[in-house]
Formats: C-alpha cells, sequence, structure tokens
C-alpha cells in the first residue's frame, strides 16, 4: 500500500512539472428568469453581489483565442483584450448579433470576473475581459498559456520596460510572434531606447533592421510599397510591420472631422457643439462623438450609451466563487 502511494505521488509531482495545466476561460451567457427554468446553470455573484443564474453550455473558450494583450478601459480600468481564431471571430459574431443588450460572462478557472452586456453586433474578433488590476491580466494571461504584452501600445518609459520583460518571456515560453510584435513596439516608441537595445542584443532575431533575420519581402509590401517602404518583417502575417505600418499611415492620414453646431427640437432646445474623438480601446479605430450640452441634457456625456462605472472587480486570486 505505502509503495502503490509512493509511485503515485511520483507521478503527480512528474506530470505537474513536465505537462504543467493551464486554467480555462470560458464565455458563457447570463440567463434570464424564464431561461433558468429550463437550462441547466451556474450560480455566481457578480461585481455588484448580485446572484445570476450563467448558462453551463460555453459559447467560447481559450481554444477559440489567438493572442491576449493587456488595455485600460474608457475609464482607465485594466482589462486583459482576447483576440479570437478566425473561428471564433465568427462564433463571437453570429452569437452576439442576435443577443443584443444581454450579458456574457467571463469565468476564469471557475471563478466569475465580469459580465459585460453586449451592446452591439461583436465584428471586431476582440473581447475585453475586465480585472481587477494590471498583475492579475498578466496572471490570467500567463496562466492560459498565452504571453503578454501591451495592447494598448508603448507610451512612455515604464511601458517600454514592462514590455521589454514581456517580450523575453514570450522568448523563453515559445511566443516568438508575441516577442517580435513587441519588438516592434518597442522600435515604434524609440529606436534608441534603453530597452529595445537590450532586447535586440538578448535576442538578435528580434532586431527588425536584421535583413538577416526579418528580411525585405515582396509579398508583404506589395500593394503598400509608398507607405511602408522597406520596413517589412518576416514572420506572421498579421504581426507584420508592414500591415502595422501601414494601418498607422492610413489612420492618421484621415481628416479631421467638420465641426457644425446643430439645434435639436424640444423644449430643453439642447446644442450639440462639435465633435470629439473617441477611441476604440480594442481595435485603436476614431470615432467622432457629439457632446450634447443644454439645460436638460448636461448630464449625458455622449449620444451613445455609456456602461456606467463598475464596481470593484473581483481578483482572480481569490478563491472561487459558485
Amino acid at each position: 500500500m505505502k509503495k502503490a502511494a509512493f509511485f503515485i505521488i511520483v507521478f503527480l509531482l512528474f506530470s505537474t512539472r513536465c505537462f504543467p495545466q493551464t486554467k480555462e476561460l470560458q464565455f458563457r451567457s447570463v440567463l434570464t428568469g424564464e431561461e433558468s427554468k429550463t437550462i441547466a446553470y451556474d450560480k455566481y455573484a457578480d461585481e455588484n453581489g448580485k446572484e445570476i443564474s450563467v448558462n453551463k453550455q460555453v459559447l467560447l473558450s481559450d481554444k477559440d483565442i489567438e493572442q491576449i494583450g493587456i488595455s485600460k478601459d474608457e475609464f482607465g480600468r485594466p482589462m486583459a483584450v482576447a483576440g479570437f481564431t478566425d473561428s471564433g471571430k465568427k462564433k463571437y459574431f453570429e452569437w452576439s448579433k442576435v443577443n443584443i443588450r444581454r450579458q456574457l460572462a467571463r469565468i476564469y478557472a471557475g471563478k466569475f470576473l465580469a459580465a459585460p452586456y453586449i451592446n452591439e453586433a461583436q465584428d471586431t474578433g476582440f473581447a475585453a475581459i475586465p480585472v481587477a488590476s494590471l498583475s492579475d491580466a498578466e496572471a490570467l494571461i500567463k496562466g492560459l498559456g498565452f504571453a503578454p504584452y501591451l495592447q494598448r501600445g508603448i507610451n512612455n518609459a515604464e511601458d517600454a520596460k514592462t514590455s521589454y520583460g514581456y517580450a523575453k518571456y514570450a522568448m523563453e515560453n515559445g511566443r516568438q510572434e508575441i516577442a517580435r510584435k513587441i519588438s516592434l513596439q518597442l522600435y515604434r516608441y524609440n529606436p534608441k531606447s534603453e530597452f529595445f537595445m537590450k532586447l535586440i542584443k538578448d535576442y538578435p532575431s528580434l532586431d527588425i533592421n536584421n535583413a538577416g533575420q526579418n528580411k525585405i519581402g515582396e509579398d508583404c509590401c506589395s500593394g503598400h510599397r509608398g507607405v511602408c517602404g522597406d520596413k517589412c518583417c518576416d514572420g506572421v502575417s498579421i504581426l507584420s510591420a508592414c500591415e502595422e505600418l501601414y494601418r498607422d499611415a492610413t489612420y492618421f492620414a484621415r481628416p479631421e472631422p467638420p465641426k457644425r453646431d446643430i439645434t435639436l427640437p424640444g423644449p430643453s432646445n439642447s446644442v450639440i457643439g462639435g465633435t470629439e474623438t473617441r477611441v476604440n480601446v480594442v481595435t485603436g479605430t476614431e470615432s467622432p462623438k457629439q457632446v450634447i450640452t443644454g439645460p436638460e441634457e448636461s448630464s449625458r456625456s455622449s449620444v451613445w450609451p455609456v456602461s456606467p462605472p463598475r464596481k470593484k472587480v473581483k481578483s482572480i486570486t481569490q478563491g472561487a466563487s459558485g
């Protein structure tokens, strides 16, 4: 008996060390009261402590995810941003377009994270995962077997330092495509920066100026030659330098939207005074945002519905609920 127990323990230690188990991320719909009468569900407490019924059936999981970055929402709160595979993107879009104004819960390692509302059909292929902190976002991404990166880009020296660490983690864990993406981000932030120079010294293959490792290819730059010049890099097409530079060039070349004043009918005689720019934190695209002012409209910040500030998100390091 003792010998059998000894071998079981050895096997468990060996399997854990050699085959590390990743945690699972699930996207599951929140059921209405009527639906919960006929559909199997798990009970969770949401961000506000309210009990909700979450469908046992999994719509999307980490198996449908290609990569996960770190960003912030419009209120500056941290979140992970999952980028789906082609099949995952299609699945997410098809579900979202017929489930407007419903909630889609994020369940990580059996623990409820958040359940944002679906306000429109989701065709970008990205889904936000609200978290309590930057460290929680990192833990989630690494726990799923991915390598983190700053999806919003590198804006300062602290971002550059963080990204350098992420690139090293990516290279050490077989995520070269993410390391290339981070190398490009560092180069675009400052090609002479301390952290870009350290990175290409540690990993010469990540130097986008190294023609031997990241050669100029006609297949990469064809059609965009005038925009991208010769700054193409070999590797995964969706992460290519040419596509990144082309996207930026066309984005910055767009003219500013015209400003205008429109008088709206109604007793408040509200006025839309010009436009502002709203940046989508997931896609990086901009769109005009009309600002409303007036006696009865002063509390409204946008003609689009904006989700109210969420209450504190539970940390993924706490115990699972539900």
